[in-house]
Order: C-alpha cells, then sequence, then structure tokens
C-alpha cells in the first residue's frame, strides 16, 4: 500500500525554510501523494516569497 503520511520540518528563517519547502514539494510530488498538510508560516513580508509559493503550489488546473 501507499504510505499515509511524511512528516517534515522546516527551519524558522524564510530563506531557508523556502529552500526546504521547495526540495521537499519536488520530492512529495514524485511520492504520489494525494494531498499535502502544510502549517502555514506566517502572513508578514518576511515570509511574503514562501506563502506566494505555497498558493502557487495549491493553484490547480481543473
Amino acid at each position: 500500500g501507499r504510505p499515509l503520511g511524511h512528516g517534515l520540518a522546516l527551519p524558522d528563517d524564510p530563506p531557508a525554510y523556502g529552500r526546504g519547502l521547495y526540495a521537499a514539494l519536488r520530492e512529495l510530488d514524485r511520492g504520489g501523494y494525494d494531498r499535502l498538510l502544510i502549517e502555514a508560516p506566517p502572513h508578514d513580508d518576511a515570509w511574503r516569497a514562501v506563502n506566494d509559493r505555497l498558493q502557487r503550489a495549491v493553484a490547480t488546473d481543473d
């Protein structure tokens, strides 16, 4: 069967979080998961690029 989940802790620093997020999204996409659950990062200027990337990741062409 397929795995139920995969846990990942990312750094509290926005640039490091972003690098880890990008790598994790690529890896998880290859894993064939149906859903990803991600705790939302802060919504301030320091995290703007990370939040933008997450918004693009959840967009679908359906």
